[in-house]
């Protein structure tokens, strides 16, 4: 069994190539619609850099609880936006 210390480029590319491609095209897709005119939305809180910190730690705990006990992590993520964050249901 090969250690990831061990491996070349190319194997590594052979095994997380969609991995890779993937998180790059959601990072375009990401600035892209960053840069196109308003960001925010009627009802929606301002997405500071401490609000999006709390955003990725909660989506972080759910994804890990919802792993955890079986079930989505919407399960937990939804409650949490709605009742604690005040993010509107659409």
């Amino acid at each position: 069994m090969r250690e990831l210390g061990k491996m070349n480029i190319k194997a590594f590319w052979g095994k997380f190539n969609f991995n890779i491609v993937l998180l790059v095209i959601m990072i375009i897709a990401a600035v892209i619609l960053l840069s196109m005119g308003e960001t925010t939305m009627a009802g929606v809180p301002d997405l500071k850099v401490p609000m999006m910190i709390l955003l990725i730690v909660v989506g972080l705990a759910a994804g890990l609880l919802g792993g955890w006990i079986g079930t989505g992590g919407c399960s937990v993520m939804l409650p949490i936006l709605r009742f604690w964050l005040s993010f509107p249901l659409q």
